[in-house]
């Protein structure tokens, strides 16, 4: 799990690198195991990148055939960061 988180934060890192101030980026996020959740918080809080919103999505269909007695995951995030500086002063 250790590599994972660090590959993340780097990924969240590169991806605050390439906005300016007060910029927005998007993303989709739909991974269900619990070390990706926790490399993500980990990665967006080291960078400088603030979380403003979140929306649900559904992604899955109540009338799917396969998968219906095991665990799944119906919802999806959207994610909407905005860059702010790291520190202020």
């Amino acid at each position: 799990m250790r590599q994972y988180v660090i590959k993340t934060i780097d990924w969240c890192q590169t991806l605050s690198s390439t906005l300016e101030e007060e910029e927005l980026i998007i993303t989709y996020y739909a991974f269900l195991a619990l070390n990706t959740w926790i490399a993500m918080v980990i990665g967006f809080s080291l960078s400088d990148l603030e979380l403003t919103a979140i929306f649900p999505m559904s992604t899955e269909s109540e009338e799917r055939v396969t998968d219906r007695e095991k665990f799944r995951s119906d919802i999806s995030l959207v994610l909407i960061f905005r860059k702010v500086p790291l520190f202020t002063s």
